[in-house]
């Protein structure tokens, strides 16, 4: 994801994933397109040997649940009430945050 943003600037790449959101597809089953996700977090730490960071795997789940049908949506947030973590990023189906437990302790900035 690194990679990406270094070659392609923030606001080109929301604006591909807006455009992604358009695709006409039969959603798969929620509890299909679940263990989609799950599959996809544990390759993308599988292969690079890393553990991604909360923005790679909402960008990544995000994409993933959009071509499978899901109208999801990246979000980016803020600690609540001045709290010290650093900002977070999340995927949201329906404004429930997908395999999150920590979502409801940020304040959502953006919305993409």
């Amino acid at each position: 994801m690194r990679d990406v943003l270094e070659r392609e600037p923030v606001d080109t790449l929301l604006a591909r994933m807006r455009d992604d959101a358009d695709t006409d597809v039969a959603a798969w089953p929620w509890d299909e397109a679940l263990t989609a996700v799950r599959l996809a977090d544990a390759l993308a730490a599988f292969t690079t040997g890393l553990r991604p960071n909360c923005l790679d795997r909402a960008v990544g789940r995000t994409l993933l649940l959009r071509r499978l049908g899901w109208n999801a949506t990246l979000v980016l947030g803020a600690p609540l009430n001045g709290g010290t973590a650093p900002c977070h990023a999340w995927t949201e189906v329906a404004g429930t945050a997908v395999l999150e437990s920590e979502s409801n302790l940020y304040a959502s900035l953006l919305r993409a």
